[in-house]
């Protein structure tokens, strides 16, 4: 979704909440299912709507559209059951919800204290490596040495979800600590 979707894309609203309150689903196991009926979102009442069609049609048909695209986006897999959408959250869709919740964090560790990231990734996935200093980057990460980036945000059980669902906990490890310096 990071490529795809606009900032205040109707895609992304629809995604955040489908997403909404599974905090627990993802801490307890990476198969989170979700159920959503077509129109009863919220996030829609500010739309403009095409001439004859009505309010809660063109809500729908919205709705509809983005969780299309979420799914070609292989973020999401639908499942239609009469008026209700099942969903269930891909291993991509996991992964773009743990970085946007590191990404929204505002609640900052207690004074002196940082989550420290460091890494020693193989050259033959360079591209993993990459993409995680391009991410840790833009999540407000300072980098203290080359594979080691630190942040005074509340990210750290985010940030271990996020590793494991990369299964990339061998080369990558997260770690509190106090900085002494």
């Amino acid at each position: 979704m990071d490529q795809h979707a606009q900032p205040k894309s109707i895609t992304k609203e629809i995604f955040v909440a489908l997403t909404e309150g599974l905090d627990d689903i993802l801490t307890i196991g990476y198969n989170p299912i979700g159920v959503a009926r077509l129109g009863g979102l919220d996030a829609y009442k500010t739309m403009r709507y095409r001439k004859g069609r009505s309010r809660e049609a063109q809500q729908r048909a919205r709705a509809n559209q983005a969780l299309k695209r979420l799914e070609q986006q292989r973020l999401i897999k639908l499942k239609k059951k009469g008026d209700e959408v099942y969903f269930k959250l891909t291993e991509r869709g996991v992964e773009q919800v743990l970085k946007m919740t590191i990404l929204g964090q505002t609640k900052n560790l207690p004074k002196g204290v940082y989550c420290y990231v460091s890494f020693d990734v193989p050259e033959h996935v360079a591209d993993v490596r990459n993409a995680l200093r391009r991410f840790l980057a833009r999540a407000n990460f300072t980098r203290v040495h080359l594979s080691l980036w630190a942040t005074n945000r509340d990210v750290t059980e985010d940030v271990v979800s996020l590793v494991k669902s990369l299964k990339a906990d061998r080369w990558i490890h997260v770690l509190v600590g106090h900085a002494k310096t």
